[in-house]
């Protein structure tokens, strides 16, 4: 997925001389330290305001550089896959003029990546967030959009006031009401969706193999089920998650960003997916979330929540494509504690459904 550079340690910085120059600068402090003798508190002390002086000079000299400079060889190298998705897209941090860009391109499924720009470009149910402008149109194989900074939601709720929490809280919350207002029921439940089905079967091929059995429980349940989901229809992001919710704190706007093609349109994608990392803690490294990050996730999600129920969606639909959202995670989830949050996420909601009203 696309990121900010500089918000958080998973993505280069922003102001980097160059990898070569940073790391360079890393392994130069590494180096101090380690031919520095310890037995002196005094020297100990010293060394670390000398080191804090030198880092502080070194950041204010690269910001004060031409963006020219600060993006020549970010342009010119490519964002590990890994850290950006599943997706299998380059990712790359530009100059376009005076500006910094983000271009996104499909090596291989270049339909894919069309549809998500098209989705992009043509969603208008964000009244309480922002979307990156596009800066050079869909050209076949790749696009580019406007380069936006921010916090991650998932960090800002670790570290945002009451106050910051509660207004960010009633702008997912009226996002969400936009979504499932403003789409409409069909008169057939989700078994009769062949897209939702032809991704329930390639789900069920691919995770044929896993080795955890409530994985295949859940898929069991998936198919079990689908007579009694509705097919609500209308607009999502996709992929409506902490990293790709971004806060300018220092302006107030909130963006997001990353786009992401389904295999049904409908809200419940995104509301499942928000509700993931408030209610599970799915996002980031899959560290355990601190205590603050956990009140203010709490906080929103009871919100978010009740705003679903008072618009007609059920606790049922919810935890129904929690587990659809969380087995589309599970080929790619590799980390034993990341795997172990998607089983407990898995086996709550296959409690839920078994209990919960249709």
């Amino acid at each position: 997925m696309i990121r900010t550079c500089g918000t958080w340690f998973r993505k280069p910085l922003l102001y980097p001389l160059s990898y070569e120059a940073f790391f360079g600068s890393i392994r130069s402090i590494i180096s101090v330290i380690l031919n520095t003798d310890y037995k002196s508190t005094l020297r100990q002390s010293t060394l670390r305001l000398d080191l804090s002086a030198w880092l502080v000079s070194v950041m204010r000299a690269i910001v004060a550089l031409p963006l020219s400079e600060k993006v020549s060889h970010l342009s010119a190298k490519q964002l590990d896959d890994l850290e950006l998705g599943q997706s299998g897209d380059s990712v790359r941090i530009e100059s376009f003029g005076e500006q910094l860009v983000v271009r996104k391109e499909s090596p291989v499924n270049h339909s894919r990546l069309e549809k998500q720009y098209l989705k992009q470009l043509n969603f208008d149910h964000s009244l309480d967030f922002k979307i990156p402008k596009v800066i050079v149109p869909w050209d076949g194989t790749s696009f580019s959009m406007e380069y936006v900074s921010g916090t991650p939601l998932g960090k800002f709720l670790g570290n945002a006031s009451i106050s910051e929490v509660e207004s960010l809280t009633a702008r997912v919350s009226a996002y969400i009401k936009s979504l499932i207002t403003s789409s409409a029921l069909e008169p057939e439940t989700i078994n009769k969706n062949v897209s939702f089905n032809s991704k329930l079967a390639s789900m069920s091929k691919v995770l044929s193999s896993s080795e955890y059995e409530l994985v295949q429980s859940a898929l069991l349940t998936l198919n079990k089920e689908s007579i009694h989901i509705r097919q609500l229809i209308g607009p999502n992001h996709g992929d409506f998650s902490f990293e790709n919710i971004l806060i300018n704190q220092n302006s107030g706007e909130a963006w997001i960003l990353d786009f992401l093609d389904s295999p049904i349109e409908t809200p419940l994608l995104d509301i499942s997916r928000i509700l993931m990392d408030l209610e599970n803690g799915w996002w980031g490294w899959g560290l355990y979330p601190s205590a603050s990050e956990r009140l203010s996730s709490t906080l929103m999600a009871e919100v978010l929540r009740a705003t679903c129920y008072e618009n007609g969606v059920s606790s049922f639909e919810i935890s129904y494509f929690k587990l659809f959202t969380a087995l589309r995670l599970v080929p790619y989830t590799v980390k034993p504690l990341r795997m172990s949050i998607l089983i407990e996420l898995i086996a709550k909601e296959l409690v839920h459904l078994s209990k919960g009203s249709k």
